[in-house]
């Protein structure tokens, strides 16, 4: 073997050397997935409405516990995308999540029409959604929990009314009618976490007689300065405070009932 085609044998085998130092030591590695499994999933209401959800679930599972199920419901003319980073939060927190859009979901200003009728059928959605998640697999179907923003937080307390397996409720920028009130007064085994901006006077004036209202020693209370009106709250500077404030409230109220 004559010396030139030695000399090319060792670079080719230098080449191969360095090839497999970069792709073993060097070069990144494929990153194993982050963050919470997702999903869009379809709920179908008894009425024959479909709706539209997102369901977030733990990436990994803390022992072989089933998860504790939170289902949000989005405002009504509104829609789901403002809860997507609280979701995840949540999710990560060691809940299964269901981010719920209601009937007439709208993603456009222009859009929006109330309809009294509708908004009064609001509370199927909100069954329909606990239904479901109650269903899952990985889900414990007796720690449940439901959050609402705006006529969807009223929806929400109407829709658990009796419902022994939702032990925690968020209402955030409520306004409750009588119905609404007697669902706080009549189930003294579920507290209530109330939230609301002093910008938003119905719900702000409002929030003390709900707090009033509800014989259960865990409720709470939160009021914001110049946190916007209605569901702006969730745009506001009161968001990075009020997240983790609900996320440790929700797991705190979960962890307490058991399969």
């Amino acid at each position: 073997m004559n010396e030139r085609l030695k000399t090319a044998l060792w670079i080719a085998a230098g080449i191969i050397v360095v090839i497999v130092i970069l792709t073993f030591f060097v070069l990144p590695k494929k990153q194993a997935p982050t963050g919470p499994r997702q999903e869009t999933v379809s709920i179908r209401v008894f009425d024959g409405k479909k709706l539209e959800a997102d369901l977030f679930l733990p990436r990994v599972k803390q022992g072989e516990r089933a998860l504790p199920g939170v289902v949000l419901v989005a405002p009504y003319l509104e829609t789901r995308k403002m809860y997507a980073a609280f979701a995840g939060i949540l999710s990560e927190a060691g809940m299964a999540v269901l981010s719920l859009d209601v009937r007439d979901a709208r993603k456009s200003l222009k859009e929006k029409t109330f309809d009294p009728s509708s908004a009064a059928k609001l509370p199927y959605d909100v069954r329909a959604a606990l239904d479901y998640l109650a269903r899952h697999a990985e889900v414990d179907s007796n720690r449940l929990a439901v959050l609402g923003t705006g006529i969807s937080a009223r929806a929400a307390l109407v829709a658990v009314d009796g419902r022994k397996s939702v032990r925690a409720a968020v209402l955030v920028s409520a306004i409750l009618d009588s119905t609404g009130l007697a669902v706080v007064r009549n189930n003294p085994d579920m507290p209530i976490f109330m939230i609301s901006s002093f910008q938003d006077a119905p719900a702000s004036t409002q929030i003390k007689e709900i707090y009033e209202s509800c014989p259960n020693p865990e409720r709470k209370m939160e009021v914001y300065i110049n946190a916007g009106v209605g569901s702006q709250i969730w745009w506001s500077h009161a968001l990075p405070e009020m997240t983790p404030l609900i996320t440790d409230w929700l797991s705190k109220q979960l962890s307490k009932a058991s399969s």
